[in-house]
C-alpha cells in the first residue's frame, strides 16, 4: 500500500538528506519508493489522469516540504534539503510527529498571493489526499450521483424502441461501424440492430437491447440471440444490452459464445465516458509552471 503523501514527507527528507547537491525528481521519486518498500504493483497503479500514484504522492509531499522551507529547488526538475530541513531531521529522525505534520499541512491552505484564506477555502488539515487525488475523488462522486439519475432517466424515459434506436446511437458515439441500421421488430429472433463494419457490410455486429426494470436477463435470452445471430451471418458478432443486469448462468454462455453482454451499471458508464445523454455543465482548467517559459528568460 502507498503511504499518503504527508507520511511520505519525512522518508524525503532522509533521501534529500544524503545527497548534499539534491536529487533529480525522478531519482527522488524512485528512491522514497524504494525507501517505503513499493512493491511493483504499488508502483503501477495510476490516478485519472494517468500520473503513476506514488509518483504524485511523493511530488506533493515535495511541494508540502518545500512551502515550509524545508525543501528546495535549486533547478530545473532537482530538490535539495535545505538548512531548516535538516534541522528538523535532526529533531525527528524517525518519523514526523501529528502535531509536527499538522503544522506543515497549515502552509498548504490558500496564502494572500491569492486571496485570504476563508472558512470556506481552508484545506482540513485532516484530509491525507493529494489535490490531485481529491479532483478525482469527487468527479467519481459527482459520476456515480449521475450513474443512477442516469440510468433511471433511460428506464422511464425511453420507449422499448427507443431504447433500440438510443443503443444504437451510443454504439455509433463509441466509434463502431459504417452503418448502423435499426431492425427491432417481431419474428426477428432478438436482433434489433445491425452495425456494419465496413462499407460492404463483410464484418456485422447485431445488437438486441431489452429494457428490463429489475428482471435479470437468464441464458435462455442470450441462447435465443446467439442462435439468431449464427442464422444471419456465421461469422457475425453480437452484443446484448440491457438496463437490468445478467445472470453469472447468462455472462458465462455469452462468454463461451462470443456475445458480448453490457448490463445497466456498464451501460451509464459508457453513456457518461462518451458524453451520451449528458452535457458538460462545467470546465475547470489546471494549470502548473511552464518551465520552458522561463528558460527565455534566463
Amino acid at each position: 500500500m502507498i503511504p499518503t503523501f504527508d507520511a511520505l514527507a519525512h522518508p524525503l527528507l532522509q533521501v534529500l538528506a544524503s545527497h548534499a547537491t539534491g536529487l533529480p525528481a525522478a531519482d527522488a521519486h524512485d528512491a522514497v519508493a524504494d525507501a517505503v518498500g513499493l512493491s511493483s504493483e504499488d508502483r503501477s497503479l495510476v490516478i485519472a489522469s494517468g500520473q503513476l500514484l506514488y509518483r504524485n504522492r511523493v511530488g506533493w509531499a515535495q511541494d508540502l516540504l518545500k512551502r515550509n522551507g524545508l525543501t528546495e529547488s535549486p533547478a530545473r526538475g532537482r530538490w535539495a534539503i535545505t538548512l531548516k530541513g535538516r534541522d528538523l531531521l535532526t529533531a525527528n529522525p524517525s518519523v514526523l510527529s501529528k502535531e509536527t505534520l499538522s503544522k506543515l499541512m497549515e502552509a498548504r491552505t490558500p496564502s494572500s498571493a491569492v486571496g485570504p484564506a476563508t472558512e470556506q477555502t481552508q484545506l482540513p488539515i485532516a484530509v491525507k489526499l493529494s489535490p490531485d487525488e481529491r479532483i478525482d475523488l469527487a468527479l467519481r462522486e459527482i459520476e456515480e450521483a449521475n450513474a443512477g439519475d442516469l440510468l433511471e432517466r433511460v428506464k422511464t424515459a425511453m420507449s422499448d424502441s427507443g431504447f433500440e434506436r438510443f443503443v444504437l446511437r451510443l454504439l455509433q458515439k463509441m466509434g463502431y461501424g459504417n452503418e448502423v441500421r435499426h431492425t427491432g421488430m417481431s419474428g426477428d429472433g432478438g436482433i434489433d440492430g445491425v452495425i456494419n463494419q465496413d462499407h460492404l457490410g463483410l464484418a456485422r455486429v447485431f445488437v438486441q437491447a431489452k429494457k428490463w426494470s429489475e428482471t435479470p436477463v437468464g441464458r435462455p435470452e442470450i441462447q435465443k440471440f446467439h442462435s439468431a445471430v449464427i442464422d444471419a451471418d456465421k461469422n457475425g458478432r453480437g452484443v446484448i444490452f440491457t438496463t437490468s443486469r445478467f445472470t453469472s448462468d447468462a455472462e458465462e454462455f455469452a462468454k463461451r459464445n462470443g456475445i458480448s453482454v453490457v448490463d445497466g451499471r456498464r451501460l451509464v458508464a459508457l453513456m457518461l465516458k462518451f458524453r451520451c445523454g449528458v452535457e458538460s455543465r462545467r470546465t475547470i482548467e489546471l494549470v502548473r509552471i511552464d518551465e520552458d517559459f522561463f528558460e527565455d528568460f534566463a
